[in-house]
């Protein structure tokens, strides 16, 4: 039921995005599984603005999911020309843009999860600058609401603190420094649900 994504439009802008069905089993990852082809799709030829196209995704989700099941949905949308990261958060568990200096953003501007309703009621665009060393972590649920045996979660503040004191270091080293601690804070305590990282 997680999916994740990242390519190049026709126009060659790079398009990011992080999603997560609700419900499990075999409906749920058709319907996710239809979502992905369809988010590829319109955002491949980048013919509509981010709402619209979001509207559009809606409306897809809705008619085959008749308001059964729902999708939270991160999306992206990074020109290299400007070095500006758009976005639109449809009710996901908000990314993490740690800047070079340190400081931080949770891209939680947005709207409602795709599928609950008919049409969208608001919906907010997010812009970001994007530095050299900059940093994004986009994730699922399943990181950050996993508890310990004392059932406290990893939480965003976690996770931020591994993000920010790993400057200068791969993305391949600090997307296994997440995942050790995680399994170290975790324990013995089972997987609360999938987890995704981008």
């Amino acid at each position: 039921g997680d999916y994740y994504d990242a390519f190049a439009t026709n126009s060659g802008k790079i398009v990011v995005c992080m999603a997560d069905v609700s419900g499990k089993g075999m409906s749920a990852a058709l319907l996710m599984s239809n979502f992905q082809a369809q988010v590829r799709a319109l955002f491949q030829v980048e013919y509509a603005s981010l709402p619209e196209t979001l509207d559009m995704l809606n409306t897809r989700v809705m008619n085959i999911a008749q308001g059964e099941k729902y999708i939270t949905f991160f999306a992206a949308l990074y020109d290299p020309q400007t070095r500006q990261l758009s976005y639109v958060n449809c009710g996901h568990n908000p990314p993490l843009y740690v800047h070079p200096d340190g400081s931080h953003q949770l891209l939680e501007l947005g709207g409602v999860g795709l599928g609950m309703f008919r049409d969208i009621p608001s919906m907010n665009v997010g812009t970001v600058e994007v530095s050299s060393g900059g940093l994004l972590c986009c994730y699922t649920d399943g990181l950050v609401e996993q508890e310990n045996n004392l059932e406290i979660p990893f939480g965003t503040d976690r996770l931020l603190n591994l993000l920010a004191n790993n400057k200068g270091q791969t993305l391949e080293s600090v997307h296994l420094e997440i995942i050790a601690t995680l399994e170290e804070f975790r324990g013995e305590e089972p997987a609360l649900d999938d987890t995704a990282m981008l």
